[in-house]
Formats: C-alpha cells, structure tokens, sequence
C-alpha cells in the first residue's frame, strides 16, 4: 500500500510538471513568433516610408524641370505679381522637401548630395531668370543631367530595398 501512494503522488506530481514546462515552452514559442511578426512589420513600415520619401523627392525633382521647362515659353508674358507667384510656389516646395532629404539617412548620402546639387543649381536658374527676366537665359543643361541621376539613384535604392 505503501509504495501505491508514491507512485500516485509520483505520477501527479509528473503529470503537473509536464503541464508546466508545456506551457512554459509555447509561451516562450509565443514570444519568439510575436517578436519575428513585429519586426517583419517594421522593416515593411520602413521600406513602406522610404518608398514615400522617394517618390516625393521625384515628384519634385520633376515638377521642378518641368517648370523650368514651361516658364522659359512664357515668363517674358507674365505679370510681375504672377512670377512672384511662381517663384513663392518653388520655395514651398523646397520647403516641403529639404526635411525628407535631410531624414534620408546616412546610406543615402550620394542621393542627399544631388537632391542639394540639384536645388543649389535650380536657385542659380531662378536667380538669373529673375535678375534678368528673360527665361531663356537660365541654362537647364546641368539641372536635366542631375534630375536624371537622380532619378537612376532612387531607383537603384528602391531595387535593393524591396529585394
């Protein structure tokens, strides 16, 4: 009778340690799984967001050429207060820009040096158009090659990003 008692608190006392470490084991699974999940989804967030930033930095990167472009047709025609305009358009959208390209980061230090290249060279532009009023002294050669490296450059980044 002796030894049933000990084999019956030995199989309970089995059975609750088994259920313990059990549960001790998928909780640190659990863990593991949510740790892996939530990393997944902020390396996506990241890719996500960066993918913005570029596409802002083209967006402006062509409606600047594109203005540049257009106002060479028709800036002699315009009103004063109407170039002033145009003028006070650009600088908000450097405005709108210069925090992106300064938040790229340090691994896109080439792009950040073309996107300020490019700004740099668009206010010469705009500098000589508006001292001289005459767009078609404002010479947009430079400003169209580094819109293209730009452009080379984002999507070059973009395609080791989202390998």
């Amino acid at each position: 009778m002796d030894s049933t008692i000990w084999i019956a608190i030995l199989g309970i006392t089995g059975t609750l340690i088994g259920v313990w470490l059990g549960n001790l084991l998928q909780n640190r699974n659990i863990k593991r799984q949510r740790e892996w999940i939530l990393s997944d989804q902020k390396s996506e967030w990241i890719r996500k967001q960066k993918k913005e930033d570029f596409e802002r930095i083209l967006t402006y990167v062509e409606s600047s050429v594109t203005f540049l472009a257009l106002i060479g047709n028709t800036f002699k025609s315009m009103s004063p207060e109407k170039q002033q305009e145009l003028f006070l358009e650009l600088k908000k959208q450097v405005g709108l820009i210069v925090p992106i390209v300064e938040g790229i980061g340090k691994e896109e230090e080439e792009l950040k040096q073309l996107v300020d290249k490019f700004i740099q060279e668009r206010d010469k532009i705009l500098k000589v158009i508006s001292e001289t009023k005459d767009a078609s002294k404002g010479d947009a050669t430079e400003i169209t090659k580094l819109a293209g490296q730009i452009k080379k450059r984002i999507n070059d980044s973009l395609l080791s990003t989202f390998k």
